[in-house]
C-alpha cells in the first residue's frame, strides 16, 4: 500500500472513531433522567436548560403614573396633583424642633409607597401618597445627593466633597447600610432602567451604566456636551435631555443603543430630579437648581414644556 492510501485510511478510521465518540456524547447529553417532585414520586424528564427569568414590559413598580408626582424640597415633602387644571400642589412640612434636623430626602418604592432619609439625624420612614408616616427607624446620619430603589435595596449616591461620590445599599428591612464603590466624579442625574442604574457625572462627556451586581462602571456612548442632564423612562425606554444640546432615547428596553431626537428643548441649565411621573403619554419632572419649577415631557409631541415655577415654603415658615 502506497503512503497516500495509507494516510487516507487512517484518516477515515480517525473520523468514524471521532464520530462513533461524538455520538455517544450526545446521546449522553440527552439521556433522560429521573426526579423527585414534592410528592416524592417519581418523574420522568428531559433534560433541559434552565429558562431564562424575563422581566415584564412596564414592570417597574416604582414609576409615579398615577396623576401625581412627589418630590423633596427642603423641610417640605410636596404631593402634585396633575390631573387637575390648574394643577394642586400640598405639603407634607416638618418643623425645625421635630425629629427632622435637616432636609428629606425621597425615593419612590413599590406600592405607591416613597421611602424617606433625613440627611441629619438619620431618621428614616415610609409615606404614603396620602402623606401619613409610618415605619419610623433610626440609622447613622448620612449626606445624601439622590437615593434609588432596584431589587428590594436602596441605592444611596453621597457627594463627599468636589468631585468625588460614594454609593452605599441600604436594606430598609434588615436597617442595613452596606458601602459599595467610590469614583472621583459627581454623579448628579441617575435612574434605573431594565435592572441596571443609567448615571450622567457632573460635566462630563460620558453617559454611564452602573451594574449594582457587578459593582462596576461602563460607557454607554459620548454626549459630546457640557451641559445639565436630566435623566427619565418611561414606556420601556430611557431618555437623556442635555440642557441646551441633544435629547436622546434608548431603544425599546435596550440601554445601549440610543437615537437623537431632538436639540436645545431645554434653554436653561437644569437639572432634572430623579423623581417623575408618567401621566397621559408626557412625562412630569422637577428641573433644578434654580426655584424648582415643574416640566412636561410629551412623549407624542417630541416637546418639553414649562408648565409653572413652584412655591415652595421657607424654613421661617414651617410650623
Amino acid at each position: 500500500m502506497c503512503k497516500a492510501c495509507k494516510i487516507e485510511a487512517w484518516t477515515v478510521l480517525f473520523k468514524a472513531k471521532y464520530l462513533k465518540k461524538k455520538n455517544k456524547l450526545i446521546k449522553k447529553l440527552r439521556k433522560r433522567r429521573k426526579r423527585k417532585n414534592a410528592n416524592n414520586t417519581q418523574k420522568i424528564d428531559s433534560c433541559k436548560a434552565p429558562l431564562l427569568s424575563l422581566i415584564k414590559e412596564n414592570d417597574n413598580q416604582c414609576l409615579q403614573n398615577n396623576g401625581y408626582l412627589f418630590y423633596f424640597s427642603g423641610y417640605n415633602i410636596v404631593k402634585i396633583n396633575l390631573s387637575l387644571s390648574p394643577i394642586e400642589t400640598e405639603y407634607k412640612t416638618f418643623s425645625k424642633n421635630s425629629d427632622i434636623e435637616r432636609e428629606v430626602i425621597i425615593c419612590a418604592i413599590p406600592n405607591q409607597l416613597f421611602l424617606c432619609i433625613d440627611c441629619g439625624k438619620g431618621l428614616v420612614f415610609i409615606i404614603n401618597q396620602n402623606l401619613e408616616i409610618s415605619g419610623t427607624k433610626k440609622t447613622a446620619p448620612r449626606d445624601y445627593c439622590m437615593l434609588l430603589y432596584l431589587e428590594e435595596l436602596i441605592y444611596a449616591f453621597t457627594r463627599k466633597g468636589n468631585y468625588y461620590t460614594m454609593i452605599e445599599t441600604y436594606d430598609y428591612k434588615k436597617n442595613k447600610w452596606r458601602r459599595m464603590s467610590d469614583v472621583d466624579y459627581d454623579i448628579w442625574a441617575c435612574v434605573v432602567f431594565e435592572r441596571k442604574i443609567i448615571v450622567a457625572p457632573f460635566r462630563n462627556e460620558y453617559l454611564k451604566i452602573f451594574d449594582p451586581f457587578a459593582n462596576s462602571f461602563t460607557y454607554i456612548f459620548r454626549v459630546q456636551s457640557w451641559g445639565a442632564i436630566s435623566l427619565l423612562v418611561a414606556n420601556d425606554r430611557c431618555y437623556c435631555i442635555i440642557s441646551n444640546s441633544f435629547v436622546f432615547e434608548s431603544l425599546h428596553r435596550d440601554y445601549w443603543q440610543w437615537t437623537c431626537i431632538g436639540k436645545n428643548w431645554i434653554n436653561d441649565d437644569i437639572f432634572g430630579l430623579h423623581l417623575f411621573s408618567f401621566y397621559n403619554d408626557s412625562i412630569y419632572f422637577i428641573g433644578i437648581p434654580h426655584a424648582p419649577s415643574l416640566y412636561e415631557f410629551n412623549l407624542k409631541a417630541l416637546e418639553i414644556t414649562l408648565i409653572d415655577h413652584l412655591y415652595t415654603w421657607s424654613d421661617d415658615e414651617s410650623e
